[in-house]
């Protein structure tokens, strides 16, 4: 089992939390994670941009999609739309630029007291070697930071 800090909306959080979206999509112009990165069982901190910790949510199935033709992204999220709940126009922009999709289903997702992390660059989705705590530093590009004395 891996952790993963997922920085997202609160307006995606709070669906998440109400139980109305089930399936957290990522999209990106590069192979990086959370495509290949996360799988069933999976634990994913969820944090607002620039917030705490809100939530812990449990991965379910994981698909990992290379966009290499023009309507696979239109094709997949007509599919998914519903679990998903983007914001509309969202994916018509996405087309021009996404290469690589992630769909993970959601299985579980509990509400914390926020914990704060220090997470100091903009990855939105960041692989971690274990759980996060309240005052972590998250590792930035360039290596690990020096968590504990």
């Amino acid at each position: 089992m891996r952790h993963h800090l997922v920085v997202l909306h609160n307006q995606y959080l709070n669906l998440l939390l109400a139980g109305e979206k089930r399936i957290e999509c990522r999209l990106s112009s590069a192979r990086r994670p959370p495509y290949e990165a996360v799988t069933r069982g999976d634990l994913l901190w969820l944090k607002l941009p620039s917030g705490p910790i809100r939530a812990v949510a449990m991965a379910g199935e994981c698909s990992f999609r290379a966009l290499h033709r023009e309507g696979e992204l239109t094709s997949l999220i007509r599919q998914f739309a519903g679990d998903i709940r983007a914001q509309t126009g969202f994916f018509e922009d996405a087309a021009k630029w996404a290469r690589f999709c992630t769909l993970i289903w959601i299985e579980t997702v509990i509400a914390i007291r926020p914990m704060t992390v220090r997470k100091a660059d903009q990855r939105a989705w960041v692989v971690m070697d274990e759980m996060p705590w309240p005052g972590m530093r998250v590792a930035g590009r360039k290596g690990p930071l020096k968590n504990r004395p």
